[in-house]
């Protein structure tokens, strides 16, 4: 074969591989839907993912090889998302809080099953390509969706909820921290507020570097800085806010006597970790995985 057509090939193989690995695949699930979703339920039971948070919300991160080591809950309530949901079962979710509830409960879901599936009994993943969030769909209400696909679904219906982005956890270290129980529609504002409260004080979300005199937020606070301000000068009558006087109204005390050191300090956007969140110290990388990108 001559170089030409040899070369050729080698381009068509890269970029079939590069399309393989756009196609989002499924994950065969443990529960069967006959076994879980046979009758149509009066409301969505999240007992199982409370199970399932319980097990493995961690203050510093997820612990996915509680998650692997019994799939089976996860997979019941991943179950019962593909048969109940606004479009399948809307007289169900007839009110706002209903359904963001239901996207963000979903999209938590599907980001801890595609990171569980990747555990083994002598390895936990380090960073994940292609991207979770574009790679693996799932039934959800009905379509076949993927984790980035329910997230512009849940901020689509949150507007200028600022708060729904702080409890999507897409799993990697710059990421929220995962919400240690379901998000409820009746307690859902209060939820959120704890959700801040948690993110807010969390060094992945908000980081002060006393020397270099920088405030620095993580992605989901720094792009909606500007509402934040908006939002307290609304609250408080405030005028010619700064971000700072919006974080410190919204923190928990701890939280408010560190942003207090931060007076003064210039805001800027925090480097992401696309490292996967679990707790304590990263698992070592191999020279392959430190060259991907973040997902």
């Amino acid at each position: 074969m001559s170089r030409r057509p040899r070369a050729a090939c080698n381009h068509l193989a890269l970029l079939l591989a590069g399309l393989s690995a756009c196609i989002p695949r499924s994950i065969p699930l443990t529960a069967q839907p006959d076994a879980v979703a046979a009758t149509r339920p009066a409301a969505l039971d999240t007992t199982d993912f409370a199970l399932v948070l319980r097990r493995a919300a961690r203050p510093d991160g997820v612990d996915y090889a509680a998650i692997a080591g019994d799939l089976a809950p996860l997979d019941r309530f991943l179950v019962r998302l593909a048969a109940v949901g606004p479009t399948r079962t809307p007289d169900l979710f007839r009110q706002r809080e209903d359904r963001l509830a239901y996207w963000i409960n979903a999209y938590n879901a599907a980001i801890l099953r595609i990171i569980a599936a990747e555990c083994r009994p002598d390895r936990l993943p380090s960073r994940l390509w292609p991207s979770p969030e574009h790679s693996v769909a799932f039934v959800i209400d009905g379509l076949r969706r993927t984790p980035a696909a329910l997230r512009r679904v849940a901020l689509r219906d949150a507007g200028d909820e600022w708060r729904v982005r702080l409890a999507l956890c897409g799993g990697r270290r710059g990421d929220p921290p995962l919400a240690d129980r379901p998000f409820v529609p009746d307690l859902l504002d209060i939820q959120l507020a704890r959700q801040a409260h948690a993110a807010l004080a969390a060094p992945q979300v908000v980081s002060i570097d006393h020397t270099s005199q920088r405030l620095r937020l993580g992605r989901e606070l720094f792009e909606w800085r500007d509402r934040l301000v908006a939002d307290y000068e609304a609250r408080t009558g405030a005028a010619d806010a700064a971000v700072l006087n919006a974080l410190l109204d919204l923190s928990p005390a701890a939280r408010r006597f560190e942003l207090n050191t931060a007076i003064g300090y210039r805001v800027e956007l925090l480097p992401f970790d696309a490292d996967v969140n679990h707790p304590g110290e990263p698992p070592p990388r191999g020279l392959f995985s430190r060259l991907l990108p973040a997902w």
